[in-house]
């Protein structure tokens, strides 16, 4: 597991901001949805806190699949749970009223 933050930038690593839009991809939807799914919404300090446990996990499980375990893949995570949450607060009114609507369907 490589423990130095950013070493790829360091080491000049080409496909490095490719990871990191990746990573911060692949998070956004979670900050987004987390909240939406707690009665009443998570705020933003819970929302990082499991973004950051799901990163944790994601990373102890690579070296199980042969894969790299990498710290700054925990931060990019945690910038794209930050923004998916952003994404969540400028639409709250709108999911709100979604989410009224299904379950009075339901």
């Amino acid at each position: 597991m490589n423990m130095t933050p950013f070493m790829d930038v360091l080491l000049g690593r080409r496909d490095f901001f490719r990871q990191v839009l990746l990573n911060v991809i692949m998070t956004a939807p979670f900050g987004f949805l987390y909240p939406m799914t707690r009665k009443p919404a998570a705020g933003l300090g819970r929302t990082l806190f499991f973004c950051f446990l799901m990163s944790l996990c994601i990373e102890f499980l690579q070296p199980l699949f042969n894969r790299n375990s990498d710290v700054t893949d925990m931060f990019t995570n945690l910038i794209g749970g930050r923004i998916g949450y952003g994404i969540f607060v400028i639409f709250r009114p709108v999911t709100g009223r979604i989410l009224r609507c299904l379950q009075k369907e339901s």
